[in-house]
């Protein structure tokens, strides 16, 4: 949109230029036009610098898998798997539309998005699998932070309508970086409308571009101090997700997947349980529960960051569980 404007606008400049009589005009038009024409090409070049075939840069959420792909073969450890993604750039077949099928929504990063395995083997799969007579829409995007989730969530949940919200905590909150929200362009106000749909600018504030992966593009070294998201940005991105599921009158859950294996969680436990009682939501942690087998059996073959197919399986089951338990 930003680029098809500043070369609108050079169009403009030149016809007014030739149309004008006034020599001083003229002049002034005329040095206009470079300055268009070069802003222009720089957002053209940010934007393919930024582009890589799955991933769709820029925006308030900062990257989005390409809507509309089809079969794209994706590196995970030391094998492949096919990514497929909906109008809406989600990995998923579902469409907005719906019918009476209860219907449940994950929000998360690249585990939920179902880093290394079929979509069928995702936990919005599996957990369709395993519940039956139920839509699950997968809404993880790889890399996300819960800033990046809830901006997501704002715009998915009032536009699916589902019955359940299921928010995968994602643990890049804790990595040491410059908060995402002083990266990512402001949400509101015309400098937020302008930043959102301008690569060029996004790159020049600091925001992750192109990598050597097709669709993962965050990079824990970006410098700063503190927590990628830190504890204040947390509690109001859960805040704002909790005001969003009322507005449907969804049922909000707040989950937390393990960390390798189980690892510690820096008080993020404690912090999701204490907002979930403040939002009136459900919290299961899965986290503290440990694994029935070595955790290498239940990750991705060359990838132990991400669960594979067996670990989905294991872990949507408890999930489960806990939700019966919670009644």
């Amino acid at each position: 949109m930003l680029l098809e404007l500043l070369l609108g606008l050079a169009v403009l400049v030149f016809v007014a230029a030739v149309a004008s009589r006034r020599d001083l005009r003229k002049r002034a038009l005329f040095a206009v036009l470079p300055v268009l024409l070069l802003l222009g090409a720089a957002e053209l070049g940010a934007r393919w610098v930024g582009d890589p075939g799955g991933l769709r840069p820029g925006g308030p959420l900062g990257w989005t898998a390409r809507p509309g792909l089809t079969g794209l073969e994706v590196a995970a450890g030391s094998r492949h798997f096919e990514v497929s993604t909906n109008p809406d750039g989600l990995r998923t077949g579902l469409s907005r539309d719906r019918s009476a099928t209860p219907r449940w929504v994950i929000f998360g990063d690249s585990t939920v998005f179902g880093w290394g395995v079929a979509v069928e083997d995702a936990p919005a799969g599996t957990l369709e699998r395993l519940v039956g007579d139920t839509e699950v829409l997968n809404a993880g995007q790889p890399g996300y932070s819960s800033e990046q989730a809830r901006r997501l969530a704002e715009q998915v949940i009032p536009a699916y309508r589902p019955d359940r919200v299921l928010w995968f905590h994602p643990w890049h909150d804790l990595a040491p970086a410059t908060p995402d929200r002083d990266l990512l362009p402001p949400e509101r106000g015309p400098l937020g409308a302008l930043l959102a749909r301008s690569a060029l600018l996004q790159r020049l504030r600091g925001v992750p571009g192109r990598t050597d992966n097709e669709l993962f593009v965050f990079e824990p070294d970006r410098g700063g101090q503190g927590e990628r998201v830190p504890a204040e940005h947390r509690r109001d991105n859960l805040e704002r997700l909790a005001r969003a599921c009322r507005d449907i009158e969804a049922e909000l859950v707040l989950v937390l997947l393990p960390v390798n294996g189980g690892g510690r969680s820096g008080g993020l436990d404690e912090e999701l349980e204490q907002a979930a009682a403040d939002l009136g939501a459900v919290f299961v942690d899965l986290n503290a529960q440990p694994s029935p087998r070595p955790w290498l059996e239940i990750t991705v073959e060359g990838d132990p960051g991400h669960l594979n197919a067996a670990g989905n399986s294991l872990y949507m089951q408890r999930l489960l569980q806990a939700l019966d338990a919670a009644g």
